[in-house]
This record gives structure tokens, C-alpha cells and sequence, in this order.
């Protein structure tokens, strides 16, 4: 793996498993470790952290370099949120990540997990409507999709 640097945005696996990632900002020789992080976690919010904490034995990706000349910049927006609490759907740790490197406020994360909820839910209501037939008013009864009536 490369080297950190100051103001990279990074990931490791989430404990929660299935491709969920936790994200926070490297800032470098901040405390007596000499490699430090700022991230958002649940019960604890925005937090100024040793990495080997936060990393423990996962693999660690950078997710995006600061960009040359604003390394001091993203890491005095990580500190500055410091304390700021944590909420899964509207600042959890990729939201901060992300707004603290490129000034906007968003969790892919999220943003596929609410997609699929929302994807799924339609397709458990499609499906729904299909097993359910359509009402043959004729005889009073449901039809089936192959036209023959069900009990409902």
C-alpha cells in the first residue's frame, strides 16, 4: 500500500460487513503516535483519533490525495468539525470525509443503500400485484396471471 499523506481521504472495512466501508482524513503527526486521523463515528461523531486505532489490521485504501497545496486546508476542516455528531443518513463518516476534501455534503454509501431499499421495496410490490391477479367483476373473483381464479 502507499504511504499516507496529510489531507488523504481513506477507507477500511466497515466491522458491519457487506462492502460498507468507514472513511476519515489522515492529519499526519498531530499527537504523540505521529499518525493521526479525524473521523465520524456512530456514538462518538467527528473525532481526532491514533490510525492503528482506526485501521486496526484491515486494509486500508486511499480513497482520494489531497490535492497538492490544500493538504493544511482539508486537515483545519477536519478539525474544525471535531464534535459534530454523527447521523447515519445525513453526516456519517463518508459525508464528513467528503465534505471536509471537497466541500460537499455526500455518502455514495447512502445513497446506493437508499436506492436499493427503494429499488427492492418496488419490486416486492410489483410482485405483490402480480401474484395478487386482477379482478374478474364478471364472476366476482380473481384471476391469476394465467387467467385461472385464485381464492382471494
Amino acid at each position: 500500500m502507499e504511504r499516507l499523506r496529510v489531507g488523504d481521504k481513506f477507507s477500511v472495512p466497515a466491522h458491519v460487513g457487506l462492502g460498507v466501508r468507514h472513511y476519515g482524513i489522515y492529519v499526519g503527526p498531530r499527537g504523540p503516535t505521529g499518525e493521526d486521523v479525524v473521523h465520524n463515528r456512530k456514538g462518538a461523531g467527528v473525532e481526532f483519533d491514533y490510525f492503528a486505532r482506526v485501521s486496526g489490521s484491515l486494509p486500508v485504501r486511499i480513497d482520494r490525495r489531497a490535492q497538492p497545496g490544500t493538504e493544511e486546508l482539508v486537515v483545519q476542516r477536519a478539525l474544525s468539525l471535531l464534535g459534530t455528531r454523527y447521523n447515519l443518513l445525513d453526516f456519517n463518516c463518508e459525508h464528513f470525509a467528503t465534505i471536509v476534501q471537497d466541500g460537499i455534503c455526500e455518502s455514495k454509501q447512502v445513497s446506493t443503500g437508499v436506492g436499493l431499499t427503494v429499488g427492492g421495496l418496488g419490486v416486492a410490490l410489483l410482485l405483490s400485484m402480480l401474484n395478487r391477479g386482477t379482478y374478474d367483476p364478471t364472476v366476482d373473483r380473481y384471476r391469476d396471471g394465467r387467467g385461472r381464479f385464485t381464492r382471494r
